[in-house]
């Protein structure tokens, strides 16, 4: 069976072995992107491995994303310079809109308390904070007059860059690209409701890029990309399996080779065990930070695009979503979360808005969404509570906690009873409750 349905398994180690000896490795205009938005020395370190691709001569991108990468450029850069005003901007305001609230009040007057030294000590503290990010922004690259990270990758790439299509070719592919859409066929179909006119082929035009370069190189490909979406990855109860195994099996049909992909942690893994190099664990822990704050920027993208609701419900439904994320936030700072329990929360973040978008469209629900749905909340239960027992908290961490864990069941609870048509859901609203009295006794142990 292996042999006639290939592209529905995974590769072997040994297999794995062969490709990346063999591959074209294949970069993403997110990964070179990020490189802006990683540390220096994490930045350093991605690119002493794309050197050493290079010389291997096996470093390639499509023209799409050349493009891609160079519009947008020059805004992720102007847009990491303004930050620093913009947080200091928000903190200014923050600060004297407290002021001004604390003195119409008290009319900056109180019995117990010296209000005038109060607001002494938030402008000292404001300052100390300027302080600080005026010394960040200092030391922050200039990279509008000196960008190291573009001279880099002008050399890595020298004569590593697919060519432009023609007019004809995309006026073919946007045609192609809308019978393809229609029918779900990967990749770019997620892009369509999100974007305007021709750019929502981008993904497509990428790809079809990549099997001219596989036709012409008669090699594998190893695709290295953060795009996280279900048009490229396959993915189930949460898992992601691999590629979507239609891109596997179009690229074989169409240039005879095998296709791979990685995220940047997991390619940065291999690779340091491919060229022999210790594994830097901080480099890694820097990239899958960049990789959680860039999908909870996505997750929250979707949410602000579904505020237009078809149903008073889903407007309700996003809004707890957007105080879920808050609360997690407010969580990671009081327990000290590391990087892997927010991951996971935006994972099932992310499943939850794929959740609502199918019935938000009118499409029912597939009873297994159901079960993945519910398996994803109960892996992340699981995740804190394992992280919760190495650590000691106190009542009110206890109590934020567990309220957390109740706000999240009842809001899937409501998800699910809103979505279920056919009495589907009665199973787990039983299952959820069941939880929820099991949290309840749990947490009543640390009280």
């Amino acid at each position: 069976m292996k042999t006639k349905f290939k592209e529905f398994y995974r590769y072997s180690d040994d297999e794995i072995k062969n490709i990346w000896n063999e591959c074209i490795f294949v970069f993403d205009t997110n990964v070179l992107l990020d490189l802006y938005r990683y540390s220096k020395d994490t930045s350093d370190k991605y690119i002493d491995i794309l050197k050493k691709i290079k010389t291997e001569k096996r470093i390639w991108i499509p023209h799409q994303v050349g493009l891609e990468f160079h519009k947008k450029r020059i805004i992720l850069i102007s847009d990491l310079k303004n930050s620093y005003s913009e947080i200091k901007n928000i903190l200014d305001s923050s600060i004297k809109d407290t002021q001004k609230k604390i003195d119409d009040k008290y009319h900056k007057e109180h019995p117990f308390l010296d209000l005038k030294k109060i607001n002494i000590e938030l402008d000292t503290c404001l300052k100390k904070i300027v302080e600080t990010i005026n010394k960040n922004e200092k030391a922050h690259p200039d990279w509008f007059n000196k960008d190291t990270i573009v001279d880099e990758l002008n050399k890595l790439l020298k004569g590593s860059i697919g060519e432009e299509y023609s007019k004809k070719k995309l006026t073919e592919i946007y045609r192609e690209g809308k019978e393809r859409y229609s029918n779900n066929i990967p990749p770019g179909y997620e892009d369509a409701p999100n974007k305007d006119d021709e750019r929502r082929y981008g993904d497509l035009i990428l790809w079809y890029q990549i099997i001219d370069k596989a036709k012409n190189s008669k090699k594998p490909i190893i695709f290295i990309t953060r795009d996280k979406k279900e048009d490229w990855w396959w993915k189930q109860s949460g898992n992601t399996i691999g590629p979507r195994y239609e891109l596997k099996k179009e690229i074989m049909a169409k240039a005879k080779v095998d296709f791979h992909m990685y995220d940047s942690e997991r390619f940065l893994e291999y690779a340091f065990e491919h060229y022999k190099q210790t594994v830097d664990k901080e480099v890694l822990k820097d990239i899958k930070r960049v990789k959680a704050l860039e999908e909870r920027n996505y997750i929250m993208h979707r949410m602000l695009r579904s505020r237009e609701p078809k149903s008073p419900f889903i407007h309700e439904f996003v809004m707890q979503q957007e105080m879920l994320n808050e609360e997690l936030l407010h969580l990671s700072q009081q327990l000290d979360l590391d990087e892997d329990i927010l991951f996971e929360f935006n994972r099932n973040q992310e499943r939850v808005m794929h959740f609502m978008e199918r019935f938000s469209h009118e499409e029912r629900p597939h009873p297994m969404m159901f079960e993945e749905l519910f398996m994803l909340q109960e892996r992340l239960q699981r995740r804190f509570i394992d992280l919760i027992e190495t650590k000691k908290i106190n009542k009110e961490q206890t109590r934020y906690l567990l309220r957390f864990f109740e706000r999240m069941n009842e809001s899937y609870m409501m998800l699910m009873k809103y979505a279920d048509k056919e009495g589907i859901s009665e199973k787990y609203f039983h299952r959820m409750e069941m939880n929820n009295h099991r949290l309840r006794r749990y947490f009543r142990n640390f009280e």
